[in-house]
């Protein structure tokens, strides 16, 4: 997986540009580099990583207050024992938008915990909403029960 296109990049080639412009140039690399700011613009646009940065700025701090609060060892036993409890209490109170949170929140700090940065954490949540979209998935349920995606040679080697 390449790396998002952040404004950061962006930002970065309008200035490479500006630099091969005061200096005259108008060759290829200078073509090259409008063509580059005008597909990382286009990249950013649909992929909308801008307000996902809010969310590895938001998560980079919720992974210091929980190293400082619960330690920095993998715990991943824990954290998945505290979601099973969690999802034991959303099944008790399904409404309560908190419940439903505290289950992402301990995922988060799960896959942080097994090694994963904020960004490579963000960066996954983006692509696995991808590969869904592009999934099938079975039939609608008329019962609360999953709809589950249809398993396919393409599908498994995701």
């Amino acid at each position: 997986m390449s790396e998002p296109w952040t404004i950061e990049k962006v930002i970065s080639e309008r200035k490479r540009v500006n630099n091969l412009t005061s200096f005259g140039r108008t060759d290829g690399a200078y073509l090259g580099a409008l063509d580059e700011i005008e597909r990382l613009q286009s990249e950013l646009t649909k992929t909308k990583t801008e307000p996902m940065s809010d969310l590895v700025t938001w998560l980079d701090e919720k992974l210091e207050w929980s190293y400082k609060t619960f330690g920095t060892a993998e715990r991943y036993i824990g954290v998945l024992k505290h979601i099973e409890k969690e999802i034991e209490e959303t099944r008790q109170n399904p409404h309560d938008v908190m419940e439903w949170i505290d289950i992402v929140l301990l995922a988060f700090d799960g896959a942080c915990r097994m090694g994963f940065t904020p960004r490579q954490v963000v960066n996954a949540l983006i692509a696995k909403q991808e590969i869904n979209k592009k999934r099938s998935w079975g039939p609608i349920p008329e019962t609360d029960e999953p709809t589950f995606h249809i398993h396919t040679k393409e599908s498994e080697n995701k």
